[in-house]
């Protein structure tokens, strides 16, 4: 129910003429938002993907994680994680790649997986798409959405 509210509360969003999809795969309980650019999905030699995901929460507030998944293998990593501030500056963080972790049936990491492997061959539909004119917008109009609902709790 609370995913249901928090994505009709994005589409009231009044946005300009639709340009891309980019892809809401999970929102927490404390409603931070992971959102997929998918053009951003790229297929390596071994049958990776290598892609990008924002961890959107409140205020403007969002960490840029480029992520590897071995979809054969199960598993993923990040390769590198950059936070953006409401100011508009970054911080870096992780700098290097970590270490690969297997994801769980029915764990967060798995529907990811199973969104980037498959694509682009199945995609997401329905409440899972986000529509906006480019990638940091939709961030921006998450972002705020969640600071609004979190502020009227």
């Amino acid at each position: 129910m609370r995913r249901i509210l928090f994505v009709l509360a994005l589409m009231s969003i009044a946005l300009p003429a639709r340009a891309a999809d980019f892809y809401i795969l999970n929102i927490s309980d404390d409603y931070r938002v992971l959102l997929l650019d998918p053009t951003t999905i790229v297929a390596t030699p071994d049958g990776h993907r290598i892609y990008h995901l924002a961890e959107i929460s409140e205020f403007d507030l969002w960490v840029d994680d480029r992520v590897e998944s071995d979809c054969a293998g199960g598993r993923m990593r990040k390769l590198s994680a950059l936070s953006h501030l409401a100011g508009g500056g970054t911080v870096p963080g992780l700098a290097s790649p970590g270490d690969w972790y297997a994801v769980g049936a029915g764990s967060v990491g798995a529907s990811v997986n199973d969104v980037v492997c498959q694509w682009p061959n199945s995609k997401p539909t329905g409440n899972s798409v986000y529509d906006a004119p480019d990638f940091e917008t939709a961030v921006t109009c998450i972002s705020g959405s969640v600071t609004d609902i979190k502020q009227k709790k």
